[in-house]
């Protein structure tokens, strides 16, 4: 057998999208009647037909079939009245017409463009005389049932009177006729205003000027909010003067993942960051891998002038230079001020430089200081130069012990020392050139290797 639920769901189905909608919007106005409770809009907004059907049997229970068959009579859906059982009689006491109600029904007779009229006219002041007219803005896509709530929430007690108003500027004579008297009740109608507590009402001062409101087709849906708890604080927002225009905004799909983001506390202030045109283009910077940590860098207040600095044409290529160990260079304090160096216009330009291709091989380097390097080393440089070579394997442990042998007078030793470097060619001598600028850089500068 047929539960009241199955009939009812049976009942909707049979309704039109447009009907469905309109019998959800009576369900929501039994706030106007007496005895009858309503179901609140937001539960309503989004329910399906079966949906609404639980609402029903959670809010009337036993009285589901009276609250159906009540609100198809309103909808002139009689064929639909006939599917529902004779078990419950219609309600007496209750009155089903209310002002909301009974504009709905003459708002229906208008046609389309007699509607689109009427909504013209609730904008018009001067025809409204003492009345506030409605927005164009909310209005402009208000079908019928959405423009009988915004009239109730204009005009309260006045919603009958506005309307006929409208209707007579209309000449709609025969709409006129099914309004009540203004200032008597509709015979056999009874209705009522619902009260709002005053501590629930937001006061005049805090709400958003009507011609201010988003219009409710570009609201966001209920469903697509951000939940309250989740929203950032009005006072931690960005003033709207300084948000990025939408149009000037990163797309969502090529921001940085927030995890990956620098720490607020971390990032340079804006005041002191470089502007955009003066930066240097991504596809020129060094890459992170080869930059300089931060802890190795010079401090800025340290660097070197860029108006002072050497040109990188005019540098010496590091692979040609004998670099100074860090721990063995001049300390900044002692080194010549910039402005008594060599203005770099008047140093030899790198184009004028002897090629390093047109220079003396360091085999040939070595012979010719040859006996200089023999009479001016020491042994405790030879000594040290011996470590070098052997660290470099630019010379074997068996010819080590025979350098050292100390039955051997200093300049025998320089000289085997130099002619077996000789011997090994080119690299091997340059070996020792290098290791005698780490060692001894005043006997390196006295044979010219500078």
């Amino acid at each position: 057998m047929a539960t009241p639920k199955m009939i009812i769901l049976e009942v909707l189905e049979d309704l039109g999208e447009n009907d469905f909608w309109k019998f959800k919007w009576y369900l929501k106005e039994f706030n106007k009647l007496e005895d009858v409770r309503p179901i609140p809009a937001r539960r309503l907004e989004y329910a399906d037909r079966m949906h609404t059907v639980d609402l029903m049997e959670q809010t009337y229970r036993d009285n589901i079939i009276t609250v159906t068959r009540m609100i198809l009579v309103k909808m002139n859906q009689n064929d639909l009245v006939e599917k529902l059982s004779d078990n419950n009689s219609e309600p007496t006491g209750v009155k089903m017409a209310t002002p909301k109600m009974i504009i709905l029904k003459v708002l229906e007779d208008l046609e389309e463009k007699h509607f689109w009229k009427f909504k013209w006219y609730l904008q018009q002041s001067d025809i409204l005389e003492d009345f506030q007219p409605i927005p164009a803005s909310q209005l402009e896509y208000a079908d019928r049932m959405h423009t009988v709530d915004l009239m109730e929430q204009t005009y309260r007690d006045n919603i009958i009177t506005v309307t006929r108003m409208i209707l007579v500027e209309m000449n709609q004579n025969d709409l006129v006729e099914k309004l009540s008297d203004n200032n008597s009740e509709p015979t056999g109608l009874r209705w009522e205003t619902p009260q709002r507590k005053p501590e629930d009402r937001v006061p005049a001062v805090d709400r958003v000027p009507a011609v201010d409101r988003v219009p409710a087709v570009d609201r966001v849906p209920a469903v697509d909010r951000v939940p309250a708890v989740d929203r950032i604080p009005a006072e931690d927002r960005v003033p709207a003067v300084d948000r990025v225009p939408a149009v000037d905004r990163v797309p969502a799909v090529d921001r940085i993942p927030a995890e990956d983001r620098v720490p607020a506390v971390d990032r340079v202030p804006a005041v002191d960051r470089v502007p955009a045109v003066d930066r240097v283009p991504a596809e020129d910077r060094v890459p992170a891998v080869d930059r300089v940590p931060a802890v190795d860098r010079v401090p800025a207040v340290d660097r070197v002038p860029a108006e002072d600095r050497v040109p990188a044409e005019d540098r010496v290529p590091a692979v040609d230079h004998c670099w100074v160990p860090a721990v063995d260079r001049v300390p900044a304090a002692d080194r010549v001020p910039a402005e008594d160096r060599v203005p770099a216009v008047d140093r030899v330009p790198a184009v004028d430089r002897v090629p390093a291709v047109d220079w003396v091989p360091a085999v040939e380097r070595l012979f010719s200081v040859r006996k200089e390097f023999v009479r001016g080393v020491s042994g405790a440089v030879l000594n040290q130069l011996l470590d070098e070579l052997l660290s470099r394997r630019i010379i074997s442990d068996e010819e080590m012990q025979n350098f050292r042998r100390q039955d051997r007078v200093r300049a025998d030793r320089a000289r085997d020392v130099i002619d077996t470097v000789r011997r090994k060619g080119n690299e091997a001598s340059s070996a020792l050139i290098a290791a005698l600028c780490e060692v001894d850089s005043h006997l390196y500068r006295e044979l010219n290797f500078s």
